[in-house]
Order: C-alpha cells, then structure tokens, then sequence
C-alpha cells in the first residue's frame, strides 16, 4: 500500500521555525501539491462586474498565487470570515478561489449574491471528495497555493487579521518572489 500524499501532513523546518503557537492557532506550513481539479461552475454565479464566475481548474493555479477558501454556506464560522476574504480579494497579486464543501451550489450562489462574491472562482464539492483528498476535515479551511501548485500554507478555520498577518501575506509574499518552475 501506498502513502496518500494528500493525507499526509508532515511539517516543514519553516513549520518548527513558527513553533507551536501558530499550530495552536490552527495554521500550518505544508508541502503538499493541489491535485489536478477541474470543476464545474456555479451556474449563474457573476462576478461584481457582471461576468460569469469560472468553475475552479487548478490549470488557472500554474504560474499564479491562489488562495484557496474551503467553506460553506451553512457554516457560521464561514460566514464570520466572509469579509476578511472580501479584503484578501482586492489584492490582484493573487487569485481567491472558493471550494464549496458538502452544500448546494443553489445556497452557495444565494449566500454569494447576498454577502458579495469575493471569488474569481467557485466551484462545489458536494461530496467533500476533493477537499478529503486535501487533508480537509471540516470548514472554512484555506491553502495559499505557490505558482506550481503546491500549497505552501494552511489556516484551519476561519481567516482572521491575526493569520492573515501571521501566516497568510507572508505565504503570499514567499510565493510571490519565487518563480514558476
């Protein structure tokens, strides 16, 4: 039998540099890569700008930073974090894509058209087959994702000033000043 490297989770030096603080704060440096996805939009979803929101397909990943928000839009803790993601969303330097976790595109697409769609895409996991597959237990989780599609960083639960200091802009900015292989 095969290790799943999806399942593991082994902690890089940079993990033991942040110390157990930030594992207690539910945030974890990881080294996994993103499996090839490609999913189907949420119909009718737009963007602000009218357009029609892409499902997610981790070919738009390569070359591009990409935070990746697992949520739902019955959990309340997703709801908490919404506008936090709306804040992360306004810098272009990087793409927010939302994976729908056990939930109905027809509420995830009401509760969008409701709180405001941070997103540049969406897609739904009704069966939470691919966010198992990414070590996800439960919701909201969210990967900062380098240009080779390898997920650098990790918050488990919801996205708060602090992680986003701590954790997220500095996965972003290590992302950033490294190339795509």
């Amino acid at each position: 039998m095969t290790a799943d490297p999806f399942r593991s989770n082994v902690l890089t030096r940079r993990a033991a540099v942040l110390g157990s603080a930030t594992l207690l704060a539910g945030c974890r440096v990881s080294e996994q890569t993103v499996p090839e996805l490609r999913y189907a939009p949420v119909s009718g979803l737009r963007s602000a700008a009218g357009a029609e929101v892409p499902g997610i397909d981790t070919a738009l990943f390569v070359g591009r930073v990409t935070l990746l928000n697992v949520w739902a839009s019955w959990c309340p803790i997703c709801r908490s974090e919404h506008d936090m993601l709306k804040t992360l969303a306004t810098d272009d330097r990087y793409m927010l894509a939302g994976l729908v976790f056990r939930d109905s595109a027809e509420n995830a697409r009401t509760f969008l058209e409701q709180a405001g769609n941070p997103f540049e895409a969406v897609s739904v996991d009704a069966e939470g087959r691919i966010a198992r597959a990414l070590g996800v237990r439960g919701v909201p989780y969210t990967f900062v994702v380098d240009r080779n599609r390898k997920a650098i960083a990790q918050v488990i639960g919801a996205v708060t000033e602090q992680n986003v200091a701590s954790v997220i802009r500095p996965a972003i900015q290590r992302a950033l000043e490294q190339p795509a292989a």
